[in-house]
């Protein structure tokens, strides 16, 4: 049986979250269930595999998602590519890789260009990227990072911010942002980017992780609670201030849902 790719592994989360590179750590969830509960038409960009019956690469588009507000459209693609079928039986061959795009078009131009990429790496050959929503000011766009390792026990996700006015994007450490927040160490996990407050704060669902592991629960790093919470995320001055239980979440960007669906690549 193939290990859960979006299963933490002991300390290892952890150890991300200590890191300046923001990865966070999700609890367990099977990526096959997580597919399921995506809206029927909305291809799931965040887990992309090769490792299907028979082996084979994939591609899988994002729908397009617009902002009324100012104009601009931005989807992903995600790529993963299969090894050579020779090889695939070979202990320790390569496996599957995969590398996640963000493309951008301006309001001036109806031309998608490539602002954002996500390669594999030796530790983390899987890769996924799934847009949330724009900013209400329409120049924002949110999207979660998702990483892992093929064959691996563990993996996360993070924030990924594209400033489309900047031409820009960037990764909060929301490890360190949270433990300043509470002015102690914190273990952090980011299950949920849900969208945008009107004021243009990234609406994020996080909570503790824990790793009960041999080597125990790390209680010493839990600051969120049992049920962690709906948190407004201040990218630009490193900020999060919790919300309401009941807070509504508006959507400002409209998604276009007339989109390439996942496909085998020859």
């Amino acid at each position: 049986m193939k290990a859960n790719p979006f299963t933490a592994t002991p300390i290892r989360a952890l150890v991300f979250a200590l890191l300046s590179t923001a990865m966070m750590a999700v609890g367990a969830q099977d990526p096959a269930r997580r597919a399921t509960a995506a809206a029927p038409d909305r291809p799931n960009t965040c887990f992309v595999s090769c490792e299907t019956q028979p082996t084979r690469s994939r591609a899988v588009r994002s729908s397009q998602f617009v902002s009324p507000a100012t104009g601009y459209r931005a989807y992903v693609e995600v790529t993963a590519i299969a090894p050579d079928p020779k090889e695939i039986e070979i202990q320790d061959a390569p496996r599957c890789s995969n590398t996640s795009k963000l493309y951008i078009s301006t309001p001036k131009s109806k031309d998608h260009s490539l602002a954002f990429q996500q390669d594999p790496t030796s530790q983390q050959l899987g890769n996924g990227l799934k847009i949330s929503d724009w900013s209400a000011d329409g120049r924002t766009l949110a999207l979660e990072l998702c990483l892992w390792q093929y064959d691996g026990d563990g993996g996360g996700k993070t924030v990924l911010v594209y400033m489309a006015d900047r031409g820009r994007a960037i990764r909060p450490n929301l490890h360190r942002i949270v433990s300043r927040h509470f002015g102690k160490d914190c273990a952090v996990r980011l299950d949920e980017i849900r969208g945008f407050t009107p004021s243009n704060q990234i609406v994020i669902k996080i909570g503790d992780y824990t790793d009960p592991s041999e080597y125990g629960p790390q209680r010493n790093a839990a600051c969120l609670g049992k049920d962690g919470g709906l948190w407004a995320l201040n990218w630009l001055k490193q900020t999060v201030r919790r919300l309401p239980g009941d807070y509504q979440v508006r959507r400002f960007g409209t998604e276009d849902l007339q989109c390439r669906r996942g496909h085998v690549l020859p």
